[in-house]
């Protein structure tokens, strides 16, 4: 049987390592000992007000980098009440997008994890590059909304 050593491990003295960080002690919060009402988990208006004072207001996770690893990979999943497109490209950055055509606003994608050179909209068949641009509008004199300024696909802040 390996024994088990526990060892114990000491944050660097930026003195004596200038490279170490040290963080500083955030002050002590009393958050009480009160229960946490049920409603704060079930109630739609606490959850809209939790969603409009908090998560549209900070950085939220839509994938892992190595869950989307080829240009062309992406992921289609849900951030709050949006659908999200989230694709590697073919210089391998990350970009993010509404998964909604820009003419009908048809879902472009289902949920899941996939792979497409292009995204391509069911309804009228307006196709989209895996960057966002038109690639290709049928009967494209019928169909004003694809006409520049019109960029192609809505994009959103995306980092890794």
């Amino acid at each position: 049987m390996d024994i088990i050593r526990k060892q114990t491990v000491k944050r660097s003295d930026p003195e004596k390592h200038p490279g170490g960080t040290p963080l500083a002690k955030s002050p002590r919060i009393d958050l009480g000992t009160e229960v946490i009402p049920k409603e704060r988990y079930t109630s739609e208006e606490f959850m809209e007000l939790e969603w409009e004072k908090i998560w549209t207001k900070t950085w939220l996770l839509g994938c892992r980098e190595d869950q989307i690893p080829e240009p062309g990979d992406f992921i289609c999943t849900n951030i709050g009440r949006e659908s999200v497109l989230i694709v590697r490209q073919k210089n391998y950055e990350i970009k993010a997008f509404h998964n909604v055509c820009m003419h009908r606003g048809n879902r472009l994608a289902d949920e899941g994890l996939w792979h497409a050179e292009s995204f391509v909209c069911g309804y009228h068949g307006w196709e989209y590059d895996s960057d966002g641009t038109f690639v290709d509008i049928p009967d494209l004199n019928t169909f004003q909304q694809g006409k520049p300024p019109c960029g192609g696909l809505a994009e959103l802040p995306c980092d890794t």
